[in-house]
């Protein structure tokens, strides 16, 4: 089945199993470094990001 898709891709079996394997580590690595934020939060961390905080003593 495998050597069946890469044939058809025009890859060998080598090159079609590491273009799936780069993908894969692609969306893990994408997916990791994502946050998502519910409403709540997006709104939650615009006020933060908008408010200046007062001075502390150090």
């Amino acid at each position: 089945m495998l050597n069946k898709a890469a044939i058809l891709d025009g890859l060998d079996l080598s090159s079609f199993m590491l273009a799936a394997a780069i993908e894969k580590a692609r969306t893990i690595l994408r997916d990791q470094s994502t946050i998502a934020l519910s409403e709540e939060g997006q709104t939650q961390l615009a006020r933060l990001l908008q408010s200046q905080p007062m001075p502390t003593v150090r």
